[in-house]
C-alpha cells in the first residue's frame, strides 16, 4: 500500500509538474489567441512582439511589450506596457487572504479620449452610467470575503494621454508607489507616494489613508510646480483669453468623513503662487507679475444632499499679495491702471449657518496710477503713493471699515482745445457705450428707486469710522480750451472725514479740508453731514483767501466782454442745507479789482475810453482801502429751477457787482444812453449790452426833431467802434395806415403799404448816417420789413449787431 501511495503521489506530482510546465510554455500563445478575439469587436490589434507569460511555480505573471493599435492604423498606439511583473502567494487564499508580494509596472502608455459624451480608454468605449445604481437598489452586493495585502505596488516611466475637445493633456508618472495596503470590505489602509508631471509641470503627492465602513481619515501632501495656466484657456468663459501664467501650489490636506453624507477638508500650510499672468477681454489686458496666496489653515465641512443653495461650513485664514499689476487697452502704452503691490493681511473667512463673513486686518495698496499714456510726457490722471484700509468686516448684511488712510495722491487733469481730457485712456466704443435703456426700463428704474428711497430702514449696513489724508497731496489742472491757457495747482494739506454709519442716521459725519492753491491762495473748509436722515443735512463753513482774479478772466471775458485786470477774492461761506432748503450767507471781499476790455492789452486805449466804464462803477462800491466788501444771504429751495450752484464763486461776485451798478451805468456812465441799454440776463448773473429801439410816430416816414440825440449818439458809437456792424429792421403797425389797435388780419394791399412805409424809414435812416455822418454803408445792413399787430405795438426801428 505504501508503495502504491508513493507511486500515486509521484504521478500526481508529475502531472502537476507537467501541467505547470505546459501553462508556463503555452501561456504566451494562449493569451495572444484569446486577447486577439476580444480585440476584434473593438477594431484593435495586438503587437507581434507582445509576451504574456504565467509561471505557476512562482505564481508570477510577466507581461512585456504589450501594445494595442487601431486596426486601421498600426503606427498609432492606444496602449503600451513595456513590463509588468505580478507575484501572488496563492497559499494565502486558504486563509482568505490575497497577498500580492510583488507588483512592478514599467513603461505604461494609456490613451484616454473623449468622443461626444462618452470616453474611450485604450480604444475601449466606456458605457455611460445612465442607470447606475439601479441594480444596487434591487440587490445588495455580497460582502467581499478576502483581505487584500499589498506590501508595494510600483509604477514608473508611465504616461496617460488625455484627449479632450478642449485640447490634449498629459500625465507622466516618474514613480508611483502604493504601499502597506491592507484592505477588506470594511476597512482599507494604504499609503501613496507619487512623482509625476502634469503637462510637464512637476507634481508630488504623499498620502496616508485609513478608511473604515463609515469613517475615513486621509492625510496628503500635495505640490505642483511651474504649471502652465494657458492649458486651461479652453475652459475660460467666452471672450476671455489667457496668454500666459505659471502656477505653483502646495498644501497639506486632512480629509475626514464621520458619516456617509459628511466630509471635512482641512487645508494646512497652503501656498498658491501665480507668475507672469496675462489675461485679455475685449482688447483690455491685465498683467500680473506675481500673486502669492498663503493660508495656515482652511477648514471646509461639506454635506452631501444638502438643500440647493446651501453653503459649506468654512473657517480659515489667508494672506494675499499681488505684485506689479497693470491693465491696459489694446497697446501696452495705453495704461488704464497699475500698482506695485496690493496686500490683504490676515484674511479670516467663515461660513456658519449658511451666512458668510469676512474679516481682514488691513488692505494695503502702494504705487498705484490710473489712466496713463506711458509713451508721452503727459502725467497719469491719478497716482496714489499708498492706501491702507484697516479692520475690514464684510457680510451679506453690511460692510464695516475702521479706518482708511491715504498716504498721498496726485491728480492731473489736462483739457485740450476741445475740452477733452488729454490724459484719459478711453476704451473702444463697443465697451464705452452701453445701450440706452428704453422708456419702460426707465420707468421701472424710477419706480424701483422710489421704493428703495421710501424703505423705512437700511438693509445693508455701511460703517466707516475714519478717513484721513496722511501726507500733502497735489491736484494740477490745465485748460487749453481757453486763451491764454489756464493753470492752477492745489496742495491738499488736510482731508479728514468720519464717522459714517447708515444704521444711525443721526450720526454727524464731520469733514475738514485745508490747503493752498498756486503760491498764495488758501482754503479752509469744514462741516458735517447727516445724509441718511429722512431730510439729509449738510453743513459747510470756511472759505477761500487770496484768490487771484486775473487768472480766471479767460472764463468770463466772452460773457462780459471784459477781463479782470487785477484783484484778489476772499470768499467766506456759512451754509446749511436741510433737505432741499438752503440757509446761510457768503462774505465776499474783492481787493484791488480792476476791469479792462476783453483782449485789450494797451494802456488807455480807445476801447477802454469808449467802453462801458465798469471800473468807475466799481469805484462807487469801494471803501477807503480800495476794496469791495459784500455780504450776500443765501436762502431758498434747491429744487426751484431758478436755483443753482453753477460757477458758485463767479456767480456770487458778478451778482453782487452787477446789481449794485446797473442803474448807475444806465443813467450816468454810458456815453450813448439813448442808443444802448444794459440788462441782466442768463438768470440775472450776466450784464448784456443791447441797442435801444428808435420809436416813431404812426404813418410818418420822416424823423422828428426829438430823434436828433439818438442819431448823434448812434453816429458817435459807430465812429468809436469802427468794426461794429449793425442790422437795421423797420417794424410797422396797424396804426401806420389808420387801422385800430388790435387788428388781427391785413389784406395784401394793406401789407404792401406798410412794407413800403418801412422801407422809406430804413432808407431815410441809412441815408442820413452815410451822407451826413460819413458812416460806411457796408456797416449798415437792412432786413426785410416786419409788421407787429400786438396790442402794445409801436412803429419803430430795431438794431442788432
Amino acid at each position: 500500500m505504501r508503495t502504491i501511495a508513493i507511486k500515486i503521489t509521484k504521478i500526481i506530482l508529475l502531472l502537476f509538474l507537467g501541467l505547470y510546465c505546459l501553462i508556463w510554455l503555452l501561456s504566451p500563445a494562449a493569451s495572444r489567441y484569446f486577447i486577439a478575439d476580444m480585440l476584434v469587436p473593438q477594431n484593435l490589434v495586438l503587437s507581434d512582439d507582445t509576451s504574456i507569460r504565467y509561471n505557476p511555480f512562482l505564481s508570477k505573471l510577466s507581461v512585456s511589450n504589450l501594445t494595442l493599435h487601431p486596426a486601421a492604423d498600426r503606427e498609432k498606439q492606444l496602449f503600451r506596457l513595456d513590463s509588468l511583473v505580478v507575484r501572488i502567494r496563492l497559499y494565502q487564499l486558504l486563509f482568505d487572504r490575497i497577498h500580492i508580494n510583488e507588483f512592478n509596472l514599467d513603461g505604461l502608455f494609456l490613451d484616454i479620449s473623449q468622443k461626444g459624451d462618452s470616453f474611450e480608454v485604450a480604444g475601449f468605449a466606456v458605457p455611460a452610467a445612465d442607470k447606475a445604481g439601479e441594480d444596487g437598489e434591487q440587490e445588495q452586493e455580497k460582502e467581499f470575503p478576502y483581505t487584500l495585502e499589498l506590501p508595494a505596488l510600483k509604477v514608473k516611466n508611465s504616461t496617460l494621454a488625455v484627449n479632450l475637445p478642449q485640447g490634449q493633456h498629459e500625465l507622466v508618472i516618474d514613480s508611483l508607489e502604493l504601499a502597506d495596503v491592507e484592505a477588506t470590505a470594511n476597512r482599507q489602509d494604504f499609503s501613496v507616494a507619487l512623482n509625476a508631471k502634469v503637462n510637464q509641470a512637476p507634481l508630488t503627492l504623499g498620502l496616508d489613508g485609513i478608511i473604515r465602513q463609515e469613517t475615513a481619515a486621509i492625510e496628503a501632501d500635495l505640490a505642483l510646480e511651474d504649471f502652465d495656466l494657458t492649458r486651461l484657456s479652453p475652459w475660460l468663459p467666452e471672450g476671455i483669453f489667457l496668454h500666459s501664467g505659471v502656477l505653483d501650489y502646495r498644501t497639506n490636506l486632512h480629509v475626514q468623513s464621520n458619516k456617509k453624507d459628511k466630509l471635512k477638508l482641512d487645508f494646512k500650510e497652503t501656498g498658491l503662487v501665480i507668475d507672469t499672468l496675462h489675461l485679455e477681454q475685449e482688447q483690455t489686458h491685465f498683467t500680473l507679475s506675481k500673486q502669492l496666496l498663503e493660508s495656515k489653515a482652511l477648514d471646509l465641512a461639506l454635506v452631501f444632499g444638502a438643500p440647493e443653495g446651501s453653503l459649506p461650513v468654512i473657517k480659515g485664514d489667508a494672506n494675499l499679495v499681488l505684485t506689479d499689476a497693470r491693465g491696459y487697452h489694446r497697446e501696452a502704452q495705453n495704461q488704464l491702471m497699475a500698482f506695485e503691490t496690493l496686500k490683504l493681511d490676515n484674511i479670516l473667512l467663515a461660513v456658519t449657518e449658511n451666512i458668510p463673513a469676512l474679516r481682514m486686518d488691513e488692505i494695503t495698496l502702494t504705487g498705484a496710477s490710473f489712466s496713463d499714456f506711458t509713451d508721452n510726457e503727459l502725467p497719469a490722471i491719478a497716482r496714489i503713493s499708498s492706501l491702507a484700509v484697516k479692520e475690514v468686516q464684510a457680510s451679506p448684511g453690511g460692510l464695516s471699515i475702521n479706518k482708511i488712510g491715504l498716504g498721498s495722491f496726485e491728480l492731473d487733469l489736462s483739457l485740450d482745445e476741445n475740452k477733452n481730457l488729454e490724459n484719459l485712456v478711453k476704451l473702444s466704443s463697443a465697451q464705452a457705450v452701453e445701450e440706452a435703456p428704453g422708456p419702460e426700463k426707465q420707468v421701472q428704474g424710477k419706480e424701483k428707486a422710489a421704493q428703495q428711497s421710501a424703505a423705512p430702514g437700511q438693509d445693508f449696513a455701511l460703517v466707516m469710522n475714519e478717513f484721513v489724508l496722511e501726507q500733502d497731496s497735489h491736484i494740477r489742472f490745465t485748460d487749453r480750451s481757453v486763451k491764454p491757457a489756464y493753470k492752477r495747482d492745489f496742495i491738499i494739506s488736510t482731508l479728514e472725514a468720519g464717522p459714517v454709519n447708515n444704521q444711525q442716521p443721526e450720526t454727524r459725519t464731520a469733514f475738514k479740508l485745508t490747503g493752498k492753491s498756486n503760491k498764495y491762495a488758501k482754503f479752509d473748509l469744514s462741516g458735517y453731514t447727516s445724509p441718511f436722515l429722512p431730510e439729509p443735512v449738510y453743513k459747510l463753513s470756511g472759505g477761500f483767501r487770496e484768490i487771484s482774479l486775473p487768472a480766471i478772466s479767460a472764463y468770463i471775458k466772452d460773457a462780459l466782454q471784459h477781463e479782470l485786470q487785477s484783484g484778489q477774492l476772499d470768499l467766506g461761506v456759512d451754509v446749511t442745507l436741510t433737505g432741499e432748503e438752503i440757509d446761510g450767507h457768503t462774505d465776499i471781499l474783492l481787493r484791488g479789482i480792476e476791469l479792462t476790455s476783453a483782449d485789450d492789452h494797451q494802456v488807455d486805449s480807445l476801447k477802454d475810453q469808449t467802453a462801458i466804464p465798469f471800473n468807475v462803477a466799481l469805484g462807487m462800491l469801494k471803501d477807503s482801502d480800495g476794496n469791495v466788501e459784500l455780504d450776500i444771504p443765501l436762502s431758498g429751495n434747491t429744487s426751484d429751477p431758478s436755483f443753482g450752484f453753477s460757477g458758485f464763486l463767479t456767480l456770487l461776485t458778478k451778482q453782487a457787482v452787477m446789481r449794485a451798478t446797473r442803474e448807475y451805468l444806465m443813467t450816468t456812465f454810458v456815453p450813448y444812453a439813448n442808443v444802448v441799454s444794459i440788462t441782466l440776463s442768463a438768470g440775472e448773473y450776466l450784464l448784456k449790452v443791447r441797442f435801444n429801439d428808435l420809436l416813431l410816430s404812426p404813418g410818418v416816414s420822416e424823423f422828428a426833431q426829438d430823434h436828433t440825440a439818438f442819431f448823434n449818439e448812434f453816429a458817435t458809437l459807430m465812429k468809436d467802434k469802427p468794426d461794429t456792424r449793425v442790422t437795421l429792421c423797420a417794424v410797422a403797425t396797424a396804426q401806420d395806415i389808420g387801422l385800430p389797435v388790435g387788428t388781427e388780419e391785413l389784406t395784401e394791399a394793406e401789407l404792401r403799404t406798410l412794407n413800403e412805409l418801412s422801407l422809406k424809414r430804413l432808407n431815410h435812416f441809412k441815408s442820413y448816417m452815410v451822407e451826413q455822418e460819413q458812416i460806411d454803408s457796408s456797416r449798415l445792413l437792412l432786413c426785410n420789413p416786419q409788421v407787429d399787430l400786438s396790442s402794445e405795438a409801436r412803429p419803430r426801428l430795431t438794431f442788432a449787431t
